[in-house]
């Protein structure tokens, strides 16, 4: 059953400002927690990690604080689950809204919806971040509902206080209404146009041919 965000939001929303500090203050305490002449030398991998780790440490505390929010930890994968609902994993983001991480079955099952004992929710979420184009700041928190390694059903940004509108990848559906995408081969007999782009390469291929 695919969670709607209105419905992720009944039991989330008690704790979207929670969610929304946890990268904001794990990124703050890598700065002030480690000197310059450290930081100047780590790799972006390193940095990430970092500041991975802090977002479990702030996670986990958060989860001591309140009743209806626990800590999960399932061979490698950590996180947090709310009212024995909804579980969430923390990450770094890319640009695509995906995370960076080895394809492990467990990182594949969760993402995928798939029961995982030591988590034991019905819905996987991920909470993440982004970079801006410099990479020395956070852009953008995001929750985002994924559904396979490759794919979000849906993506929100976290303010504080609010939430941004959905982005969904079922265009002008209301959230209520979103259903799993069902993937059909095109018919055959159907002719596509090329976009400029293509035809331009198409056509920069073919006199490179006809020069050889």
């Amino acid at each position: 059953m695919t969670l709607t965000f209105s419905d992720a939001l009944c039991t989330l929303e008690p704790h979207v400002n929670a969610l929304y500090s946890i990268p904001l203050k794990a990124w703050d305490r890598y700065h002030d927690g480690i000197s310059n002449d450290f930081r100047v030398v780590f790799c972006k991998r390193t940095r990430a990690s970092a500041v991975h780790d802090l977002m479990l440490k702030e996670a986990a505390g958060y989860a001591n604080d309140k009743d209806d929010v626990r800590w999960f930890e399932s061979d490698k994968l950590y996180g947090l689950v709310i009212e024995e609902r909804v579980a969430i994993r923390l990450k770094k983001l890319n640009s695509k809204k995906l995370p960076s991480n080895h394809r492990t079955k467990q990182v594949i099952d969760y993402r995928s919806q798939r029961h995982i004992d030591g988590i034991d929710a019905i819905h996987h979420l991920e909470l993440g971040y982004t970079l801006d184009l410099l990479e020395k700041n956070i852009a953008k928190v995001y929750l985002v509902y994924p559904s396979g390694m490759q794919i979000n059903v849906w993506e929100v940004e976290l303010k504080r206080d609010k939430v941004l509108p959905v982005e969904s990848i079922f265009s002008n559906r209301e959230d209520d209404e979103i259903k799993p995408a069902i993937i059909k081969p095109r018919p055959l007999g159907i002719i596509l146009p090329f976009s400029k782009v293509e035809r331009e390469g198409s056509a920069n291929v073919k006199n490179d041919n006809d020069k050889n």
